[in-house]
């Protein structure tokens, strides 16, 4: 399908340039213009800095990189390619979204990217939690340096799942290739986890690891971990359960 003045058209009909929904600028009709502040409307990609982006539902037709930011990134329900978030000082709110690759460092606030899409993502040095809860990824996911909660429970991943250096505890109760979890201090849940490959835990300390429910293709690896109670109800999976130092 085409716009009448031949680009290739969205459901409307219409392409980005002259899609009447596009009603905060009349400049957006005739060509598209970048504004930080611009919810549900067509934009190129484009540089955000000082002012903290309010894009809701917004179509973004470029890379949005946003740094240098006082106050928090709103990009709930946006479609976009690449993401990009920099030293920013509050939080970044994405769920619903879809871009392709998303990443994210230097965070003073909490990430919340439940129930988007994505290709990849990579976040580091959250100051808060971070919820990737029920999104999907069409590849690999990396998460560290977190102080605050790391929540991935009904997220799915096709390729590894990665978590480094996380003080608030992990709950992974998902669908993943694989899954690493490296110098996490708290709870890991890991029930219902549903994995084609292996699980490592290394350096883990807690007071549970609950593996209830979960399903391993592989074994699960335990070097140099410690918790003060382990729950599994699978003969199965104890079965897997490979202890190293």
């Amino acid at each position: 399908m085409a716009c009448f003045c031949g680009r290739p058209a969205g459901p409307s009909g219409l392409c980005p340039y002259h899609d009447p929904a596009c009603a905060k600028d009349r400049r957006c009709r005739s060509r598209l213009v970048f504004v930080a502040d611009c919810e549900r409307c067509n934009l190129p990609g484009g540089e955000v800095t000082d002012t903290p982006p309010r894009l809701s539902g917004a179509r973004i037709h470029g890379p949005l990189i946003v740094y240098f930011v006082v106050g928090d990134v709103d990009v709930r329900g946006a479609r976009g390619v690449d993401l990009y978030v920099y030293s920013v000082r509050g939080g970044v709110y994405g769920e619903g979204s879809r871009f392709r690759h998303i990443y994210v460092d230097q965070l003073a606030g909490d990430l919340s990217m439940a129930s988007a899409r994505f290709d990849s993502l990579v976040a580091s040095g959250v100051s808060g939690r971070v919820s990737l809860a029920g999104a999907r990824a069409g590849g690999h996911v990396y998460v560290g340096d977190v102080r605050g909660e790391v929540d991935l429970g009904g997220a799915e991943a096709a390729g590894e799942v990665g978590v480094d250096r996380v003080r608030g505890g992990v709950r992974a109760g998902g669908r993943f290739y694989s899954l690493v979890l490296h110098g996490v201090e708290g709870d890991v849940d890991l029930s219902v986890l549903k994995i084609e490959g292996d699980v490592f835990l290394v350096g883990v300390s807690g007071d549970r690891l609950d593996l209830s429910g979960a399903e391993v293709g592989g074994r699960v690896f335990l070097l140099e971990s410690r918790f003060r109670g382990v729950r599994v109800d699978r003969r199965e999976v104890l079965k897997k359960v490979v202890l190293v130092g």
